[in-house]
């Protein structure tokens, strides 16, 4: 007896069509930024400040004329070190940032 026909599979039916990215707006333009003023020549600029050597002439005097840190205390009049491993009275060395005139 001839084989009974095979039905034929169904269809797939076809895939809906992806439907297009909406197309992203171009961004606005960026307006130029303004032109900055070309610096003015020295030239322009009043004599009477001259700009470098007056201030490294401040910072010089600023820096001579600062007081000297004062040699720091010890904490409590019978402070102690640590050299060798005994415990020795603490006695401020003068300060090697005093200077003697």
């Amino acid at each position: 007896p001839p084989e009974p026909a095979v039905p034929p599979e169904p269809a797939v039916p076809p895939e809906p069509a992806v439907p297009p990215e909406p197309a992203v707006p171009p961004e606005p333009a960026v307006p130029p930024e303004p032109a900055v003023p070309p610096p003015l020549p020295l030239s322009l600029s009043p004599p009477s400040i001259p700009s470098v050597p007056l201030s490294i002439r401040i910072t010089r005097t600023r820096i001579a004329t600062l007081p000297l840190p004062a040699p720091a205390a010890p904490s409590e009049p019978n402070a102690t070190t640590i050299v060798d491993g005994r415990s020795v009275p603490y006695t401020p060395r003068p300060s090697v940032l005093t200077r003697t005139r």
